[in-house]
C-alpha cells in the first residue's frame, strides 16, 4: 500500500470510496454532472498539485470523519456532528447523517438580480469598468436576466432531526486563500454573504411553502485553526501568533460583522425576512477547523482501514493539523 494518501485515492479501485461525495443527490435532480465522471475531473484538475488544492484538503478532511458514508445508514451519526461543532455557539441539531457533499452547485438566486434591476441598475448599468457596463446592459434587455449565476458551495451536510425534518449545513472552505471581495458585476458583494443568501435561497426554493425554514440549516466557515477570531472559539496556538492571523483575512473581519443579525439583513434587502428570522441565521453561523476535523476523526472515524487513516493523519499532520 502506498503510504500517499494521494497516490492511494487516485487509484480507481479507492476511488470509488469518494464517489459520494460527489452525488448531488435527490435535492439536485436537474444536475448534468455524473458522480463518477466529475471525481475523475476533479482529481485531474491539478495533478501535480491538488495537495495544494483547498477542494481536495475539504474532501479528505470530510473523508477522514465520514469515510464513504457506507455507514451513515447503519448508525446514529449525528454523534460525529456534535463532536465536530462542540464549540459552536449555536450548533446544529441533527438525530441522522444522509448525505455529505463536495462542489455543490446551489440555485441562481433570482431574487437577488430582479432587485439589482428594479434598484441601483434601474436607471441604466453600473460598473467601474466599462467593459462590463456594456455587458450588464446586454444582460438587463434578456427576459430571463442572470447578474450572477449558480453558487459554488464548497461542502453540504444534509440530514434530519428527531422528526425527520431536513437540516442542512453550508460550509465555505479556505485553506491559505481568502474569501473573494466581489463578483462580476456587483463589485461591493463579498463570498461569506453571497453563500448565506444562496443558502437562504435554497431553503425557500425546495420548500413547497415558499418559506426559507432558517431553523433548519446552518452556515459554517471552515478554515485551519490560526485563522479562527475570538469570538467563534480564537485561534490555535502557533509560531506566527505574534502576527495576529486571526486578523489577516478578509473573512475575520466578515464573520465577526455576521454575527450581528442586521448587518445581514442591510446587505440582502432583497430576501424579505422578519427580524426573528434574520436573528436566527445569525445564531446559525459558525466556523470549524481542520484540526478539529482531525480530533473527531481519531476518535470517532467511519474508516475501517488503520493504514488507510494513518495516512490521512500523516498528510494533516504535514500540515500543522494534529
Amino acid at each position: 500500500m502506498s503510504k500517499n494518501i494521494i497516490e492511494y485515492l487516485n487509484l480507481k479501485e479507492n476511488r470509488s470510496k469518494l464517489d459520494k461525495y460527489f452525488d448531488q443527490g435527490s435535492l439536485f435532480k436537474d444536475s448534468k454532472r455524473k458522480p463518477k465522471e466529475w471525481s475523475e475531473e476533479y482529481f485531474k484538475k491539478y495533478p501535480n498539485r491538488i495537495d495544494h488544492d483547498e477542494p481536495w484538503l475539504t474532501l479528505l478532511g470530510l473523508y477522514s470523519v465520514f469515510g464513504d458514508q457506507s455507514m451513515l445508514n447503519d448508525t446514529d451519526s449525528s454523534y460525529l456532528l456534535k463532536e465536530l461543532f462542540d464549540s459552536a455557539l449555536h450548533p446544529p441539531t441533527f438525530e441522522t447523517v444522509s448525505d455529505v457533499t463536495v462542489e455543490v452547485i446551489l440555485p441562481e438566486i433570482r431574487s437577488y438580480s430582479e432587485y439589482l434591476k428594479s434598484t441601483f441598475l434601474k436607471e441604466g448599468a453600473y460598473h467601474p469598468y466599462p467593459d462590463r457596463k456594456s455587458i450588464i446592459e446586454e444582460k438587463l434587455n434578456k427576459e430571463k436576466m442572470s447578474l450572477e449565476g449558480n453558487t459554488n458551495l464548497d461542502a453540504l451536510i444534509s440530514g434530519s432531526d428527531v422528526d425527520g425534518k431536513d437540516k442542512f449545513i453550508f460550509i465555505e472552505a479556505k485553506y491559505l486563500a481568502d474569501v473573494s471581495k466581489d463578483t462580476t458585476y456587483n463589485t461591493v458583494r463579498d463570498q461569506i454573504i453571497r453563500n448565506i443568501d444562496a443558502a437562504i435561497y435554497f431553503m425557500r426554493e425546495t420548500n413547497d411553502e415558499k418559506n426559507p425554514r432558517v431553523d433548519d440549516f446552518w452556515f459554517y466557515l471552515l478554515t485551519p485553526g490560526i485563522f479562527r477570531t475570538k469570538s467563534f472559539g480564537g485561534p490555535t496556538t502557533n509560531p506566527l501568533k505574534v502576527y495576529r492571523p486571526e486578523k489577516s483575512r478578509l473573512y475575520c473581519y466578515k464573520m465577526e460583522e455576521y454575527l450581528e443579525w442586521r448587518n445581514i439583513r442591510d446587505v440582502l434587502p432583497h430576501q424579505h425576512l422578519k427580524d426573528e428570522e434574520w436573528e436566527t441565521i445569525a445564531n446559525h453561523i459558525g466556523w470549524f477547523t481542520f484540526e478539529e476535523m482531525m480530533v473527531v476523526s481519531k476518535k470517532y472515524s467511519l474508516i475501517p482501514d488503520a493504514a488507510e487513516k494513518q495516512m490521512i493523519y500523516d498528510f494533516f499532520a504535514a500540515r500543522f493539523m494534529i
